[in-house]
């Protein structure tokens, strides 16, 4: 067992400039401190510029962002065997190799896994600089 706010201090002290943590794990949005406090979360609307230059401003700034399976709660396994409903979802949006856009982020990504119970929370942690994100380009795929 490792407390979130030293696994934070670990992943944070990576010496890359992208980190994307994903928790798959029962109260896994205690991670976030607001979580664990008060359970504030805000998003971002990009509707206006073009998908490149979205890619663009979220690559420019270190980014610490983490998604997990739920909040302050249990989350579910799923049927034996198989993948829980989180994990599930997750490997969907993998699978989309960005759509037409040709990339995933976070809010992407978003979008696949908040159809599950409970809804899973994310934010950034440590050295996130504003405006940096995870963005993840496949290499060597054919998009379906």
């Amino acid at each position: 067992f490792l407390p979130h706010t030293r696994l934070s201090d670990h992943v944070n002290n990576i010496p890359a400039q992208h980190i994307f943590l994903i928790l798959d794990a029962c109260f896994g949005g205690t991670f976030d401190r607001r979580i664990s406090e008060a359970g504030h979360r805000g998003d971002e609307d990009y509707s206006e510029v073009s998908p490149e230059e979205i890619k663009n401003r979220k690559i420019k700034y270190t980014s610490r962002r983490y998604l997990t399976s739920g909040g302050k709660e249990y989350v579910p396994d799923g049927r034996p065997g198989n993948h829980s409903p989180f994990a599930r979802k997750l490997l969907e949006a993998f699978r989309s190799y960005g759509g037409q856009d040709g990339y995933l982020a976070i809010g992407k990504i978003k979008q696949y896994v908040e159809k599950v119970t409970p809804e899973p929370r994310e934010g950034e942690f440590g050295s996130h600089a504003p405006g940096g994100d995870l963005v993840l380009l496949p290499q060597g795929k054919t998009r379906k």
